[in-house]
């Protein structure tokens, strides 16, 4: 009787690849220095800053994305630091609403930040009257606009206005294409930042009228313009 003879072998199966290392894990966030509080939410950013009573650093991750629908107030006589680390927390208008509504003697610093979209009557991110002083450091903003007054600040009767080490780009108003002061308020700075593609009627970056001095050092501003003023009015 024939027998077939067996069939043949597979061939055998490679080896399998070694692990994988596993992945590393995300570096840390810098540690907070201990007079800063995180928020992790547009809610808890604002409760912070409309409920206090004293001074308050509050820290936001990078990751933030945080959107407004309404200005974030403070009222108090105060200063508010909001700062981020890495690529900056954004905090975005949503081409609805300013970002900062200041009285009261509130002072604000915003560093570290993406601030894009704000869009009031005035002061597409801060609008300040009879507020402390304001300072934008570090940060990025673009795409603010003011249908009257300050495409990024405006400031009356309140304290000086710094713009610091920032990148600012394709922001709009009436006057004052960045910044509109005016009612005595502070001096208004731009020191060491970019300021592009701003416009305005009147001021094209700066509009200021009965304040201290209007300076711009060490900073580059390019393809502004404005009816009078393509700079400073």
């Amino acid at each position: 009787q024939f027998t077939p003879p067996p069939p043949p072998s597979a061939p055998p199966l490679p080896p399998l690849p070694p692990p994988s290392p596993p992945l590393s894990p995300p570096p840390p966030l810098p540690p907070l220095s201990p007079d800063f509080v995180a928020a992790a939410s547009e809610a808890e950013l604002r409760n912070l800053i409309q409920d206090a009573l004293a001074d308050v650093s509050i820290y936001l991750p990078p990751s933030a994305d945080f959107k407004l629908g309404s200005q974030i107030s403070c009222s108090s006589s105060i200063n508010v630091t909001v700062a981020s680390s890495g690529e900056g927390a954004t905090l975005d208008g949503q081409e609805q609403s300013g970002l900062f509504y200041l009285e009261g003697g509130c002072s604000l610093t915003l560093r570290g930040l993406t601030l894009v979209n704000g869009s009031a009557d005035s002061g597409g991110v801060v609008y300040a009257d009879g507020a402390g002083e304001v300072e934008i450091i570090e940060s990025t903003v673009r795409d603010c606009s003011a249908g009257y007054n300050g495409g990024v600040v405006h400031a009356s009767s309140s304290g000086a206005v710094s713009i610091i080490g920032s990148a600012v780009t394709s922001c709009s108003a009436g006057y004052g294409g960045v910044v509109h002061a005016y009612e005595n308020s502070g001096a208004v700075s731009i020191t060491e930042s970019t300021v592009t593609s701003c416009s305005a009627e009147f001021g094209g970056v700066v509009y200021a009228e009965n304040t201290d001095a209007v300076s711009i050092t060490e900073s580059i501003v390019t393809s502004c313009s404005a009816a009078e003023g393509g700079v400073v009015y």
